[in-house]
């Protein structure tokens, strides 16, 4: 993304016909850059992040649609997460499939398969706990809904916004040794617009943030995700939208256990 400076715009009152003004040199400057934020970017994203790590839980419905070489899918999911790590999944897209964890054990349960893993997570190392739970959430990660991956091992500034920016946005721009970047437009009430990534010049993904609702004093979270990135000839588009959600409510301790038929073959892990 190049920044591009944004100028003011300055109106004039109609006023009685009088002389005409002098003119003006074509390069006197009609505006002056805005004033960049003064505190650390890198901060400022960690802090939108905690602010949603902080509420009590946070449920809602997922609808994605994927367009594909003219082909179009639909995936439908309902998240539920509670502030001490507790979460569960329910996927309905290609194949059913109920996730739930509750910081100590989780399930992963295919009811089509008849089978389901029970992965004890106390008894892994972190580094492999780690990759367990990301490999699990993948398939239902969602691009620039949350800040604090984006925020964690790179070097950031601030940045001017692109031209047609809304009034006081302004960029948070990361680079990290490897020759990726990325640029992220923040706006009023630090509601996250937009997120582009790039590696070594060249576009990777895009991500456009719009319909913001506020779960929380002073969360705001998109309800529609237009995401962009380059597919064999040509593109992929995904759009994504966050269905109703809410924050703060109790989640009772069985959403995030699983209690098996007899007859589902279990594999314990490990």
């Amino acid at each position: 993304m190049v920044p591009v400076v944004a100028c003011l715009l300055l109106a004039a009152a109609a006023g009685p016909v009088g002389p005409a003004p002098a003119a003006t040199a074509p390069d006197t400057p009609i505006g002056a850059p805005i004033a960049l934020p003064t505190d650390d970017p890198a901060a400022r994203l960690a802090a939108i992040d905690a602010r949603v790590e902080a509420l009590a839980s946070l449920r809602y419905g997922v609808l994605r649609t994927t367009l594909r070489g003219g082909a179009r899918t639909e995936e439908r999911w309902r998240y539920a997460l509670r502030r001490d790590g507790s979460f569960r999944v329910d996927y309905s897209g290609d194949t059913q499939r109920v996730v739930a964890c509750d910081g100590r054990i989780l399930w992963d349960y295919v009811p089509a398969a008849g089978a389901a893993r029970r992965i004890r997570l106390e008894a892994l190392d972190p580094a492999e706990r780690k990759r367990i739970l990301e490999g699990v959430l993948q398939k239902v990660a969602v691009p620039g809904f949350r800040t604090g991956v984006e925020a964690a091992g790179m070097t950031w500034c601030w940045e001017s916004p692109p031209a047609g920016a809304p009034a006081g946005a302004v960029v948070a721009a990361g680079a990290d040794e490897t020759g990726g970047r990325i640029a992220i437009l923040i706006g009023d009430h630090d509601r996250i617009l937009s997120s582009e990534v790039r590696r070594d010049g060249r576009f990777v993904l895009s991500v456009v943030a719009t319909d913001h609702r506020e779960v929380a004093s002073g969360v705001f979270l998109p309800t529609r995700l237009t995401v962009t990135a380059p597919d064999v000839g040509g593109e992929v588009r995904v759009d994504v939208r966050i269905l109703q959600p809410v924050a703060g409510e109790p989640l009772p301790d069985f959403l995030f256990h699983l209690d098996p038929d007899p007859a589902i073959h279990i594999d314990d892990v490990p």
